[in-house]
């Protein structure tokens, strides 16, 4: 016999599974609006290295955050 709690925790798996095939992925929704990435890697290595300290004091490990970086038409 399976558990309510593990009963719970598969029906809460695949309401999130069916979010997340529904929802509109975020990159459509960025070119829509006049979005985009920008890529410069002086930048990126900058933001990197002075947050790091900041991702560390969190107890998170900087190596598993992405940083980007998006620019406005507007």
């Amino acid at each position: 016999m399976v558990s309510l709690t593990r009963s719970v925790s598969r029906v809460a798996l695949a309401l999130m599974v069916a979010a997340g095939l529904v929802s509109r992925p975020a990159p459509a929704l960025a070119q829509d609006e006049g979005l985009s990435l920008i890529r410069d890697t002086e930048i990126e290595e900058i933001l990197r290295r002075d947050s790091a300290p900041i991702f560390e004091a969190a107890g998170v490990d900087p190596k598993t955050i992405n940083i980007l970086l998006i620019g406005s038409k507007s």
